[in-house]
């Protein structure tokens, strides 16, 4: 059996519905791997993706670079009429972007479930 060390970063991105996608990271997030998530993000803004999920339930710390990298790709994503939410039930993310005044700026949801089917109910309404 191989053993996956939890704190190893990893990135894995599904589409759910047209221009939707799951972005789900897991591990550090730390400076040396915003980069591989801002290349994601990139790429599925380049194929059109108007609604993007970044569920960040097996991270445990989010750094302010990858804070950053979110509120970019975020805000890209509103000016085509979309959006980005977050998946964290951790007091400790949801902290960060309460005390940087960014909640505004991201659908926070508690749960992958409760987060994709706000999106797909958007794609196809």
């Amino acid at each position: 059996m191989d053993f996956v060390n939890p704190l190893e970063f990893r990135l894995s991105t599904a589409q759910i519905a047209d221009e939707t996608y799951v972005v789900t990271l897991a591990g550090e997030l730390d400076l040396a791997d915003t980069g591989k998530v801002d290349a994601e993000l990139e790429l599925l803004g380049d194929e059109g993706a108007r609604s993007v999920i970044v569920d960040l339930l097996a991270v445990p710390f989010l750094e302010s670079s990858a804070v950053g990298l979110l509120l970019r790709h975020s805000r890209k994503l509103r000016l085509k009429g979309g959006s980005l939410t977050l998946v964290s039930d951790d007091v400790r993310i949801a902290r960060v972007l309460e005390i940087s005044g960014l909640t505004s700026h991201f659908r926070i949801r508690p749960t992958l479930s409760e987060a994709i089917g706000d999106a797909v109910a958007e794609a196809y309404s």
